[in-house]
This record gives structure tokens, C-alpha cells and sequence, in this order.
């Protein structure tokens, strides 16, 4: 798979989950239309040609947006983590890119501010784990070797 349709399937994927809360609903949204967050992941989804690789920090926008948004549950932020770490590993942010930098500064800096309505012990262990999960993918990906030490 193309890493163009993996951030796609994820988009779908995380605005899907997202659309299944009550919270983010279009029904019970506080403004006309989609939540600001299921918008950025639609928006995504519906593009038909991949953005030039200039625009890599506004492609990883919706998914850090969820990741740092109190609003989300652990659940949620769970799977927007999950999702940056699949994009990491396929080499989405690529290290010949020279906004590749700043792109994989915004992934951690959106991982280590990483916020959620907490709800119980067990799940947001998980969440705690995929914050590991996603800062290792970070680490190791191609695009790691980018990032500055003081990040790691």
C-alpha cells in the first residue's frame, strides 16, 4: 500500500471512530456541519490527488489535532496514536523532505502533549502505551534521524 492510501484509510479509519461519539456527531456538533476534528480527517479522505510532499505538516495536522484535543476520549486518542504510529512506520514523513524536520518535531511535540477525558485505570494504560508506541515509532523511523536530542 501506497503511503498516500494509508494516510487515507486512516483518516477514514480515526473520522469513523471519531463520528460513532456522541461528542462528534454532526448531530450534535456546536456549529453547522462536521466537528472541527472529524472535519480535518474528511477533508483528508476526500482528496483525490496526494499533496506534494511540502505539505506534510498540514497532512499530519488532523491526526494531531486529535491527539492533543481534551475533548477526545482515551479510546480515540488511542487510535489517532495507533494511526500516527502506522504512518510513521510506512515512511509516510519522508527524511529526504526538507519539511520533514519540522513535521517530525510536531509529531512529538502533539505525542508528549498528548491529552484524553480519562475514564478507567485499564484504558488508559493503553493509552500510555501507545504514547510509547507512537514516540518509538518516531525514534525509529527513517524520518527519526531528523529529529533534534533534545525531543528524544
Amino acid at each position: 500500500m501506497k503511503p498516500w492510501e494509508l494516510v487515507r484509510d486512516e483518516a477514514l479509519l480515526l473520522g469513523t471512530f471519531l463520528k460513532r461519539n456522541q461528542r462528534f456527531a454532526a448531530s450534535s456538533s456546536r456549529l453547522k456541519g462536521e466537528h472541527e476534528l472529524v472535519r480535518g480527517l474528511s477533508d483528508l479522505r476526500r482528496m483525490l490527488v496526494e499533496p506534494p510532499p511540502e505539505a506534510v505538516e498540514e497532512v499530519m495536522a488532523p491526526f494531531l489535532a486529535v491527539v492533543v484535543s481534551p475533548e477526545t476520549t482515551g479510546p480515540i486518542t488511542g487510535a489517532a496514536l495507533t494511526s500516527l504510529s502506522k504512518l510513521l512506520k510506512a515512511d509516510y514523513i519522508s527524511p529526504d523532505n526538507v519539511k520533514s524536520g519540522p513535521a517530525m518535531q510536531k509529531v512529538v511535540e502533539a505525542v508528549l502533549n498528548c491529552q484524553f477525558e480519562q475514564s478507567d485505570v485499564s484504558g488508559d494504560e493503553v493509552v500510555i502505551g501507545r504514547i510509547v508506541e507512537a514516540l518509538q515509532s518516531a525514534v525509529e523511523c527513517r524520518a527519526g534521524d531528523l529529529l533534534p536530542a533534545a525531543s528524544i
